[in-house]
């Protein structure tokens, strides 16, 4: 299964031309980019997905999270908690709010399984 469903990474100079021989390969529909055209995926990225592939961690694809996306947390104690998103790595955290006073805490939620709330599929902190 692929970690990146639909999505094929390549490295090649940033010409015109080499961009045009990509996009004639069958199936390929078009770069990653903005309206300006296409971007690269920073080189640190790629070497941090090659270390945890070339260790044969366990891993899986999951959504992708936002800094201050609301999500539940799944499983575990704290099943069904909602809050906002801080922070990666170790330094997650929810901050869980109630609105009417305006007050917030904040736990860590490194290692707990959240989703997006919306969403049904679940991403480890």
């Amino acid at each position: 299964m692929p970690l990146f469903a639909s999505y094929l990474f390549v490295q090649i100079p940033s010409s015109r031309e080499s961009q045009v021989r990509v996009l004639k390969v069958p199936g390929v529909i078009n770069f990653v980019g903005n309206q300006l055209g296409p971007l690269a995926v920073p080189e640190k990225e790629i070497e941090d997905v090659r270390s945890v592939l070339s260790e044969r961690i366990d891993c899986s694809p999951c959504p992708f999270l936002n800094i201050g996306e609301r999500v539940r947390i799944i499983g575990g104690a704290l099943d069904g908690i909602e809050g906002t998103l801080v922070g990666r790595g170790p330094d997650t955290k929810l901050v869980i709010s109630i609105e009417l006073i305006q007050r917030s805490m904040a736990i860590s939620v490194y290692g707990f399984n959240v989703k997006p709330v919306g969403a049904s599929r679940s991403a480890a902190a």
